[in-house]
């Protein structure tokens, strides 16, 4: 299942993961929805240190510019 968290972490495909662990695509699938839905019940009570962005993406429009 670490294995599976890294791919998951390098933002592999659920295809991808399949193929370089050796397991069908659906229990890739599977794992990755029941990692992803046991985060969701994942609340912490309290924010106690510093939250960071690395990157941030803004919609650039030239629409109304000639």
């Amino acid at each position: 299942m670490q294995s599976y968290l890294r791919c998951m972490e390098q933002g592999m495909s659920i295809k991808k993961i399949a193929k370089e662990l050796g397991i069908c695509i659906q229990t890739s699938f599977d794992w990755r929805h029941k990692i992803l839905s046991s985060l969701e019940q994942f609340v912490p009570d309290k924010l106690s240190s510093e939250v960071e962005c690395d990157e941030l993406e803004l919609a650039l429009s030239h629409k109304g510019n000639r």
